[in-house]
């Protein structure tokens, strides 16, 4: 894998990967890193040789696939989210943890969306609805930990062995800093349930109640995988769930307008939620 964009020192990618390499973790085995002798006197990660996985397949296709057809994805729904649970379990073990403020927390969501509003503006009739399904980071306190920051079914593969997360790279449109940051894992819970949706647009009719039904069983076979009998935190995943729909109204505005219908209809159910309201 050769880097596309290159920062001074440790790619986050082989970094993630180097520390996981052995851990039994559903990801590609590394072998090696390219490096290279810039800026002057410093290195630079510029690639990596790991793991190619055998018979892989690319965990969109597949999902999309069983959706338009209508077909069982609770399984491997269920399988996923358990090798995210020993992913996020590893990660925790190696890099540590940090407390967090959940104030913080959702001060930097709220500016983000700020922002987003600004490069998106079909986001400024939900902005101050939004803003309140924040609130339920605020008073609390979070654990928070590496995770991988852009977890959707895209940075999947499934071979007969089962399950492979790749791409530890984080959100392309964030800062390196960003994308280092510890975060709370309930992010990538809330991506790959992000994911579940868009999945939705390959059925011949994504506003069915047959489209819903499929992205419901994944979702709840998803959380079952990850969470076992204990549940998800319901409002600290909204959140996340939010931030995350936020930052997908501005990616698809910014590289696929055809798809911004997808995260807006769900910032739409999302902010309606949020204030109170029926969907």
């Amino acid at each position: 894998k050769v880097f596309r964009k290159i920062e001074p020192g440790t790619n986050l990618d082989a970094e993630i990967l180097g520390a996981l390499d052995g851990s039994g973790c559903a990801v590609p085995a590394m072998f090696g890193r390219l490096v290279g002798a810039w800026p002057p006197g410093a290195s630079t990660d510029l690639g990596m040789v790991i793991e190619r996985v055998a018979g892989a397949q690319d965990g969109w296709v597949i999902a999309t696939a069983a959706c338009a057809a209508e077909a069982d994805f609770a399984a491997d729904a269920h399988a996923l989210g358990r090798e995210l649970a020993r992913v996020h379990g590893a990660m925790h073990d190696l890099f540590g943890t940090e407390d967090a403020s959940g104030d913080d927390l959702a001060d930097l969501m709220t500016a983000r969306l700020d922002d987003a509003v600004v490069a998106a503006g079909v986001l400024a009739p939900y902005r101050d609805a939004l803003v309140a399904s924040f609130g339920s980071l605020r008073g609390r306190r979070l654990e928070v930990q590496r995770v991988h920051g852009d977890f959707h079914l895209g940075q999947t593969l499934r071979s007969p062995v089962g399950w492979t997360i790749i791409d530890f790279e984080g959100e392309p449109a964030k800062t390196a800093a960003e994308r280092r940051a510890f975060d709370s894992v309930w992010r990538d819970v809330a991506g790959m349930l992000r994911s579940f949706d868009y999945v939705r647009s390959a059925h011949a009719e994504p506003g069915s109640d047959a489209a819903r039904a499929w992205a419901r069983q994944a979702d709840t076979a998803f959380r079952e995988g990850y969470c076992g009998t204990t549940g998800v935190p319901a409002d600290l995943l909204a959140a996340y769930e939010t931030d995350k729909a936020v930052y997908e109204v501005v990616y698809e505005t910014r590289n696929r307008p055809d798809w911004v219908t997808i995260p807006l209809r769900a910032v739409a159910d999302l902010a309606a939620s949020a204030s109170g309201e029926k969907n």
